[in-house]
């Protein structure tokens, strides 16, 4: 019989990454995708200073274009991410194939989250950065993103709430304004100074 075909020839995508929601490191099981990966965008802007998709190729489905290209949740979710000055997260992705527009473009068995986060001193599959909480250890790259007022934002657990507290705590309350104005918590009007 030989050996089994190629994902790209079977028409199926080995999703392992920690970034695309399809699957987890964890699993590396096979993901039939009908458009497959939806790679659209260019990966080379003419300006370095937003985020970027990756290098990759793909086949698209005519169905799978015109949604990315018409369809305005689309395009908002594209250009929310396009313009974050983080790092690669693509986070795009799985934001997009949470639409119901885009629900039926992915098979049964392909939509299958991971929970990620930080690995600190883990290396679990060498990507330092899967299967694991953010934590307390993490505080000083919390810290220093919030000081370059870089957006980063983790998926989230009751364990992790000794984290949050501290960016409570550190960065939203006290110190926000000085060390970055975007992270200034919202101020409400009184009540007795006539404010709606």
């Amino acid at each position: 019989q030989g050996p089994p075909p190629s994902p790209a020839v079977a028409g199926c995508c080995q999703i392992r990454f920690k970034s695309f929601g399809f699957g987890c490191a964890a699993t590396r099981a096979f993901y039939s995708l009908r458009p497959r990966l939806p790679w659209l965008f260019s990966a080379e802007p003419e300006m370095k200073l937003a985020w970027g998709l990756p290098y990759h190729n793909a086949i698209l489905s005519r169905e799978t274009v015109d949604f990315l290209v018409n369809d305005e949740s689309a395009r908002r979710a594209f250009l929310y991410f396009e313009h974050l000055h983080s790092a690669i997260e693509e986070h795009y992705l799985p934001s997009l194939f949470t639409l119901p527009a885009a629900k039926h473009l992915l098979a049964p068995n392909g939509s299958e989250s991971c929970v990620m986060s930080w690995t600190r001193g883990d290396k679990m599959f060498n990507d330092s950065v899967h299967n694991s909480v953010l934590t307390l250890a993490e505080w000083d790259l919390v810290e220093s993103a919030a000081k370059r007022c870089v957006p980063f934002a983790r998926k989230v657990w009751s364990a992790t709430s000794p984290l949050l507290d501290e960016i409570d705590g550190q960065i939203a309350t006290k110190r926000a304004p000085a060390l970055c104005p975007l992270l200034r918590p919202a101020e409400r009007e009184s009540d007795e100074g006539g404010g709606g």
